[in-house]
C-alpha cells in the first residue's frame, strides 16, 4: 500500500506581492491570516509521526510567517523534509539569510518564482515595483 510521501501546507495568507495569477487575489477570505505556529507544530507531530517524508511550505508568502524560522527548525528537530515554495523577496534582507541559515537553509530548500525578464514586464504580473530589482 502506498502512503504519501510529500504535504503542502498553506501557512500564510499574507503576501508581499498582488500577483495577477494568484489564486488567493479573488478570494473572500482576507488575506492577512495566518496559521497559529502552536498550530502548525501540531501539523508537523502529525506528519512526523506517520512517517512523512517532507512538507512544503506555502502561502500568501510564508517568508511573512512570523515564525517561519522556528518552523524550519522544529521541522527539522522532527526528522522532517522541508521545503518552501517563495518569491523570494526576504532572502535580499542579509540578516533573515543570515537567521535562515543557522537552523540549516540551504541550497534545495526554497523554490522560488520569478515570473518575467524585465522590471516592466515583472510589475505587470506582480504588481511590486521592486520585486524584480530584489533578484
Amino acid at each position: 500500500m502506498h502512503r504519501p510521501h510529500m504535504a503542502w501546507i498553506n501557512i500564510t495568507e499574507r503576501c508581499n506581492n498582488r500577483c495577477t495569477y494568484c489564486y488567493a487575489k479573488n478570494s473572500l477570505h482576507e488575506r492577512r491570516k495566518i496559521i497559529p505556529f502552536d498550530e502548525i507544530k501540531k501539523i508537523i507531530d502529525k506528519l512526523a509521526q506517520i512517517k512523512m517524508e517532507r512538507c512544503i511550505l506555502m502561502g500568501g508568502e510564508p517568508t511573512l510567517h512570523p515564525n517561519i524560522i522556528d518552523i524550519f527548525k522544529y521541522a527539522w528537530d522532527k526528522n522532517l523534509g522541508i521545503n518552501l515554495i517563495t518569491n523570494g523577496t526576504r532572502f535580499a534582507d542579509e540578516k533573515f539569510c543570515t537567521e535562515f541559515k543557522k537552523v540549516g537553509f540551504g541550497a534545495g530548500s526554497a523554490i522560488f518564482s520569478m515570473h518575467a525578464s524585465s522590471q516592466a514586464d515583472s510589475y505587470v504580473i506582480t504588481r511590486n515595483k521592486m520585486y524584480f530589482k530584489l533578484f
